[in-house]
């Protein structure tokens, strides 16, 4: 996936959504986060609630970000957390469970960059999966679902990559 091509697909998927987990690899420095900050604009555009998170990013604007229009949603979830920066990726799954719950029939994406590094490797295989039931068995009725993972993390490749509830697909020097 380069640059242009990237950002076509992410229109794509934006007018399709995804029936998988959708996993962008790519080396340190190649644009993945670029990417998803696009994407979340471009999603945006599509009607999409978008929830995104970059665990490993300094500061809270960074670390979580969300649509304006579900703030309310967010800050709801934020208080059922004791430390919610430390549990992130949790915190994210848990606002997409609840703008599916209350919304009518939402567009929702769901973008996580650079999040197997930071929940480990053992936790990389259910995070797929949580992210793919969210899709199979939503707490609510949607239009389309969006979730988009990046990892610069080999071996969550190799174990995330083996199972058909992910699909992978390399991202590699976008301008």
């Amino acid at each position: 996936m380069g640059g242009g091509r990237a950002l076509s697909q992410i229109r794509e998927i934006a007018e399709e959504g995804t029936r998988l987990t959708l996993i962008v690899y790519g080396p340190e420095g190649c644009g993945k986060t670029a990417l998803f900050k696009q994407a979340w604009k471009v999603l945006e555009e599509y009607g999409y609630e978008v929830v995104y998170t970059s665990p490993l990013s300094e500061g809270e604007s960074e670390v979580l970000g969300y649509t304006p229009s579900i703030g309310d949603v967010v800050r709801e979830v934020l208080r059922l957390f004791p430390d919610p920066y430390s549990r992130v990726v949790d915190v994210a799954i848990a606002v997409a469970g609840r703008v599916l719950r209350v919304l009518r029939r939402p567009r929702l994406a769901i973008l996580m960059d650079d999040v197997f590094q930071a929940v480990g490797l053992e936790r990389a295989e259910r995070l797929a999966k949580t992210l793919l039931n969210l899709i199979e068995y939503p707490p609510g009725d949607y239009e389309s679902i969006v979730a988009l993972v990046s990892s610069s993390e080999g071996v969550t490749r190799g174990r995330v990559g083996r199972h058909s509830w992910a699909e992978m697909r390399i991202l590699w020097n976008m301008g």
